[in-house]
């Protein structure tokens, strides 16, 4: 037994705490926070392990109590851990303690009666009333014990050999996994160095031995003097140093000194930790600090970085400004302090779907004065120093939503007003045509009867001009049919073969007259009879003839049907014309098929026309299933096309079929 115990006038009852559970150690240090015996204040020691355990008794060997937690005994390790302690016990007085928030009977009680415990604490719910008690307790048992000791020491100390407490110390030394190293702070030199520090450095403990501290510290030799005479009149006990190993690499090392005598020989106690991973993480999180607080105190949108629980860590003045508060009031705050709809609990996490993408979204702010704002924000998942983090910037759109909001509703007044045009001009149709074709049947009466050149020429352009005008107002009042859904498409058997052919027909004088070639093909496979609207069809094929005819001046005009695809219910076809007319260059081409447009205001004046025909096809092929578009370049020609579903079964039988 160390003589030095009977003579320490410490001002401080030490006592052991071996716990890894933090909220077991945060509740016994609060019930023993300020407690004194005898004019003596406790000291409380803690370690989360044996080899931590082993390192506090060696340094403390003036330890009066080891509180134990009893679920640090758990398996194997657990007597492990009892036997390192008692093998490392240098006072016979320390009593060891089983601390329990429970009795589980048969093993705490096996342990007791093994001698591995001396006693056991059972103890209640924290903030455990009795426990300070039994802590006095315990040190009186302790003080009566270290009062036997000491008589029976006086006794036997001038026989005594100091050996079993060095090979205790040895054992302890050698057998720590942390490198440590016993130093002279007289000269550096190394007294002795276990095997851990052997293999950290990458030299053999004889070689340790016989080097001074300054070969491997690379501070200035005055500068670790000054280090070690702090260490040694106990001003610091924790330095950084950048040590260098045997193969010339340099690392960062963390040394806790405390002075220590050992056969009558003060020399240094040297634990060394290497934290050369964790300043490089440092110095890479204030690298990526000092860059987003450019970026925040540049930013016009509101920039905050929130942790992966939406705590807010960093924030933009324009962010602040935006929700109304000063600085030092949203220190603190979490998201749920401005967000009304709150994200989920771990927001990074919600974010790795986007991969490396940003998620934009709109969300509903609180500013300070209560008012609500809506804001577009764009979030991403980072990593800083290997921590996730959420960097995400809010643009106000409030003003906006308002805008969009005033013009959806000036959108839909604008529907209604066109929806109740349309109705109003489809139910004139027949009011509108019945007296034009009247017009037209009489000057047809009139044209029969008339005799005089003069006469005969005027009621001819009077009949063309009839012609032309019934025409635009059949164009019009389809269009109206169509938007305001009173066309509704008739069903009946027909052949495609023949709608073809009789659209041929007709426009091929019209074609011939002009100088050009009409042309037609229709694939073999498509069926020979199909259900829809051959009227309504025919129309559409005679939009695209017609344009055709009108806008070339030369060459060829080819009718193409093909099939894209059929089942046992309906076919798809896709109907082309193609010309080798004016062609239309691409950034026109799109507007071509809404109503009343043309590519300019001359192909009006020159080739007349009102420009519905195409919008008329496009609403025609959609009503058919289908779509209408072109391909074409300016000065080569065009091809209009337009798919359209067909049916293989009439409309009784197909309800059975789909």
């Amino acid at each position: 037994m160390n003589a030095s115990l009977y003579s320490s006038k410490e001002a401080y009852w030490k006592v052991l705490l071996v716990a890894d559970e933090q909220d077991f150690l945060a509740s016994v240090r609060a019930a023993l926070q300020g407690m004194r015996f005898k004019e003596r204040a406790l000291l409380l020691l803690e370690a989360g392990s044996a080899s931590e355990a082993c390192e506090r008794l060696f340094v403390h060997p003036d330890l009066a109590l080891i509180l134990l937690d009893a679920r640090q005994l758990s398996g194997g390790a657990g007597v492990g851990l009892l036997e390192r302690l008692r093998n490392t016990i240098d006072n016979p007085a320390v009593r060891i303690v089983l601390c329990a928030m429970r009795s589980d009977g048969a093993f705490e009680r096996s342990l007791m009666f093994d001698d591995e415990v001396d006693d056991l604490w059972v103890l209640d719910a924290p903030p455990f009333p009795h426990l300070l008690a039994s802590l006095v307790s315990a040190l009186r048992v302790y003080e009566k014990i270290m009062a036997r000791e000491k008589v029976h020491h006086d006794q036997i100390a001038s026989t005594q050999s100091i050996a079993y407490s060095e090979s205790r110390y040895r054992g302890i030394f050698e057998q720590a996994l942390t490198p440590m190293l016993l130093i002279s702070p007289d000269n550096g030199v190394i007294v002795d160095a276990n095997r851990a520090a052997a293999g950290y450095y990458g030299y053999r403990q004889s070689e340790l031995k016989a080097m001074r501290i300054g070969e491997i510290n690379q501070m200035a030799p005055e500068e670790i003097r000054s280090e070690m005479e702090r260490a040694r009149s106990k001003r610091q006990d924790c330095f950084h140093f950048r040590h260098r190993l045997a193969s010339g690499v340099i690392r960062q090392v963390e040394v806790r000194s405390t002075p220590l005598e050992i056969d009558g020989r003060k020399l240094l106690y040297s634990i060394v930790n290497d934290i050369t991973e964790r300043c490089a993480a440092e110095v890479a999180l204030a690298t990526e600090s000092a860059r987003l607080s450019g970026l925040l105190e540049t930013a016009s949108d509101g920039i905050h970085i929130l942790d992966e629980h939406g705590g807010l860590i960093q924030f933009s003045q324009s962010f602040a400004d935006m929700l109304g508060y000063g600085n030092e009031e949203m220190v603190g705050f979490k998201m749920s302090d401005w967000d009304i709809d709150v994200q989920p609990d771990n927001i990074y996490e919600a974010l790795q779907p986007n991969g490396n993408a940003p998620a934009i979204f709109e969300a509903r702010h609180r500013c300070k004065n209560g008012s609500i704002i809506d804001v577009e924000i764009h979030a991403k998942g980072i990593e800083i120093g290997g921590k996730p983090f959420v960097y995400a910037s809010s643009r106000d759109i409030t003003e906006r939503k308002k805008n969009e909001a005033e013009l959806q509703k000036a959108m839909q007044m604008a529907e209604s007003a066109n929806r109740a045009k349309n109705a109003f001009l489809a139910n004139m149709s027949h009011e509108l045509r019945t007296p034009m074709n009247g017009i037209m049947g009489m000057t047809q009466l009139a044209l029969r009867r008339a005799t005089d050149p003069r006469q005969i020429d005027l009621l001819t352009k009077a009949m063309g001009a009839a012609n032309h005008l019934l025409s635009i107002l059949s164009d019009i009042l389809d269009l109206a049919s169509i938007e305001a859904d009173h066309l509704n498409l008739q069903e009946n058997q027909f052949s495609v073969r023949q709608v073809m052919e009789g659209i041929f027909e007709a426009q091929c004088e019209l074609a011939s007259g002009k100088g050009l070639s009409l042309t037609r093909h229709i694939d073999a496979v498509v069926p020979t009879l199909l259900y829809g609207d051959d009227i309504r069809l025919r129309q559409l094929v005679l939009i695209f003839v017609s344009n055709a005819i009108k806008f070339s001046r030369s060459g060829e005009i080819d009718i193409r049907i093909h099939l894209l695809d059929q089942d046992e219910v309906a076919v798809r076809l896709r109907i082309e014309v193609c010309d080798q007319g004016i062609g239309i260059e691409a950034s026109q081409q799109a507007k071509l098929f809404q109503p009343f447009t043309q590519v300019d205001d001359s192909i009006s004046r020159l080739y007349g026309g009102a420009g519905l025909g195409l919008a008329i096809a496009k609403r025609l092929a959609h009503l058919m299933g289908g779509e209408a578009g072109m391909d074409s370049e300016e000065g080569c020609g065009s091809t209009f096309w337009s798919t359209v579903r067909l049916w293989r079964l009439p409309a009784a039988q197909r309800s059975g079929a789909c």
